[in-house]
C-alpha cells in the first residue's frame, strides 16, 4: 500500500493537469476556506473557488504542503484507475505525456490554450458564428479542429469523457 501512496504523489506531481488549466477553469474552495496570495477568486456555477491555471503550479506544485483542500483531496479518473490496479503506473505516465504533447500542439493553434484549454476551446467554438456555414468554418480551421480532438482524446483517461471543464 505504501508504494501506491508514493505513486499517487509522484503521479500527481508529474501530471498537474488539474492544476495547469488542461481540464478545469476553476477549483472549488471548501466552506470558509481562504485562498493563497496570488490566487484569483472565481465563481462558476454558483461555486466559490480559485481560477485555474493555479499561479503556484510551475511544472509542479510549489505550495504542495499548504495547498487548498480540493488540491489535497481531488483525484482524477486516471489516478483512481492506477490505485485500483486497472492502469499500470507506466501507462499512466504515458497518458500524462500524451496530454502534455496535445496541449502544446493545441497552443500553437489557440494561444489561449496555454492558460486554459476549456476557455480557449469555448472561444474558438464561438468563432463559428462569424462564418456563413459550418463547412466553411471546418475547412478554414481543420488543423485547429484536429488539435482540439486530440486534446479531448488525451483528456479522456483523466475524465472518462465526463464534461468536467468547469470546476474540479
Amino acid at each position: 500500500m505504501a508504494e501506491v501512496e508514493i505513486w499517487d504523489e509522484d503521479l500527481c506531481k508529474a501530471c498537474g493537469a488539474c492544476c495547469d488549466g488542461s481540464l478545469f477553469v476553476q477549483a472549488k474552495l471548501a466552506d470558509g476556506e481562504g485562498i493563497l496570495p496570488d490566487m484569483e477568486e472565481s465563481f462558476a456555477r454558483n461555486q466559490r473557488g480559485f481560477a485555474l491555471p493555479c499561479p503556484y503550479f510551475c511544472e509542479t506544485c510549489t505550495v504542495y504542503d499548504i495547498r487548498p483542500k480540493i488540491c489535497r483531496t481531488f483525484g482524477c479518473e486516471l489516478l483512481a484507475a492506477v490505485k485500483d490496479g486497472a492502469v499500470p503506473y507506466t501507462q499512466a505516465l504515458q497518458a500524462v505525456g500524451r496530454l502534455r504533447t496535445a496541449r502544446a500542439a493545441l497552443a500553437t493553434h489557440l494561444p489561449d490554450a496555454a492558460n486554459s484549454v476549456p476557455t480557449a476551446e469555448q472561444r474558438f467554438a464561438a468563432g463559428y458564428r462569424n462564418y456563413p456555414d459550418l463547412a466553411a468554418f471546418q475547412a478554414d480551421n481543420a488543423q485547429t479542429i484536429a488539435a482540439i480532438k486530440e486534446m479531448q482524446d488525451a483528456t479522456r483517461p483523466f475524465t472518462h469523457g465526463k464534461n468536467s471543464a468547469t470546476t474540479m
